[in-house]
């Protein structure tokens, strides 16, 4: 799913895919370490003053995102 998403990403963000280990991914771990050979990818929006009263979400990101995922689902 790495290689999909790779081509994912450069077809609708014009940039190489970015691998970052983030709190955001915690369920992916909890997936992985009960099924290691696993192929997973996980891609969310920016949150800002994530659980705090201030929480919002970056809008822009979320487009982006959309944009993503949808390019993405018509690799698989």
């Amino acid at each position: 799913m790495r290689e999909v998403m790779r081509e994912a990403v450069k077809s609708s963000m014009g940039k190489e895919l970015e691998l970052l280990a983030v709190h955001g991914g915690l369920e992916c771990g909890v997936f992985k370490s009960k099924w290691p050979d696993m192929d997973m990818v996980t891609l969310g929006p920016v949150g800002l003053d994530v659980h705090s009263p201030d929480e919002r979400l970056d809008l822009q990101s979320f487009d982006r995102c959309y944009e993503l995922l949808k390019e993405f689902l018509r690799r698989l």
